[in-house]
C-alpha cells in the first residue's frame, strides 16, 4: 500500500492523513504490538477506500441513470455493506470493527469477503454503464476498478 491510500481517509468523524506515517514504520514498530496489528490496519484502510470508490461510482450512476436503476441500487447497496467504524486508541491501533459477524470472522476473511463484493459490484456498473456512457461515470468506474486491483495487490504482498 502506498501513502496515496492512506490519504483523506474519514475514521469515527475524524480526519486522518499520511501524517500518521504509518508506513514509515516497518511491521515491528513500537507502535504496532505486533506485524498482524499492523496488516490489520492497512487492510481495513484499503477496505474503507473501497467503500469510498463505490460510494463515488453509485453517485455517478445516479446522476448518469437516475436514482432507480438497478445498477445504481447495487452501487448502493454494497456502499452500504462497508459501513463499519474503526475506533483507534491513543497509540493507533485498531481495538474495536462495528461488523455485525466480526467475532466469528478473522480479518483475512472479511478482507477477501468485502473485495470479492466490490469486483461483484464492478462487473454489475460496468454492465449497466454500456447502456450509456459519460466521461463522470467512466471516472468513477475506473476509479473503483483501481481501487480493487490495489486491494488485491495487497493481498498477494501479504500473503
Amino acid at each position: 500500500m502506498t501513502n496515496e491510500l492512506l490519504e483523506s481517509k474519514t475514521m469515527n468523524g475524524k480526519f486522518y492523513t499520511d501524517e500518521i506515517e504509518m508506513l514509515n514504520y516497518d511491521r515491528a514498530a513500537d507502535n504496532f504490538p505486533s506485524a498482524q496489528d499492523f496488516v490489520t490496519f492497512n487492510r481495513v484502510v484499503n477496505i474503507m477506500d473501497l467503500g469510498t470508490a463505490a460510494d463515488d461510482c453509485a453517485s455517478a450512476f445516479q446522476s448518469v441513470f437516475g436514482s432507480d436503476t438497478a445498477a445504481a441500487t447495487a452501487a448502493w447497496d454494497f456502499k452500504d455493506s462497508v459501513k463499519f467504524q474503526i475506533v483507534l486508541n491513543e497509540a493507533g491501533l485498531i481495538t474495536e470493527a462495528d461488523v455485525a459477524w466480526r467475532s466469528s470472522q478473522d480479518w483475512d476473511t472479511i478482507h477477501v469477503y468485502f473485495l470479492t463484493q466490490a469486483e461483484d459490484a464492478f462487473f454489475k456498473l460496468l454492465s449497466a454503464s454500456k447502456a450509456k456512457t459519460s466521461p463522470e461515470l467512466s471516472e468513477a468506474i475506473d476509479a473503483f476498478r483501481k481501487k480493487i486491483e490495489a486491494g488485491r495487490r495487497l493481498e498477494i504482498a501479504l500473503v
